[in-house]
């Protein structure tokens, strides 16, 4: 992972949709180079999202960095698609973009989802992960109602 940065961290937990919901949270930094984590909810069609921003400091974000590293959470993209599929679900998913010189396009984009054949190891291991990335929210910034198009 030598040479790679941390530009984006994307996590979708796993829900229902049936109704139109949809749910995000991202790490990425804003207009003015500061990272925030942007929570994205939508509770049905017809309903606006909210849209709430959250500030998260540089040194939070580097101990994640550090650890996504560490334990090589991008690796878990390499894990067999499992047989399981459900129509009216949205599984968990997980998306990770780096800066990376040594890639085609500069980037390196990872992603895993719900739908993959995971270890006891592996599962423990996203659990972690979910923890550390909710951990990143710091000081609420703003929160918005949008109406969706």
């Amino acid at each position: 992972m030598s040479g790679r940065t941390l530009q984006e961290f994307t996590y979708s937990p796993g829900y229902s949709d049936m109704r139109g919901a949809r749910h995000s949270e991202r790490l990425r930094k804003n207009e003015q180079g500061a990272w925030v984590v942007v929570l994205s909810d939508r509770p049905c069609f017809g309903k606006p999202t909210t849209v709430t921003t959250y500030a998260a400091s540089d040194e939070a974000v580097a101990s994640f960095e550090a650890f996504l590293a560490e334990k090589d959470v991008p690796s878990l993209t390499k894990r067999r698609k499992s047989d399981e599929f459900i129509h009216d679900y949205s599984p968990f998913e997980c998306r990770i973009l780096y800066a990376d010189p040594a890639s085609a396009g500069g980037r390196a984009y990872y992603r895993f989802c719900e739908y993959q054949r995971f270890s006891a190891e592996d599962r423990a291991l996203i659990a972690e992960l979910r923890e550390r990335f909710r951990a990143l929210r710091g000081e609420k910034l703003s929160e918005e109602q949008r109406e969706d198009d």
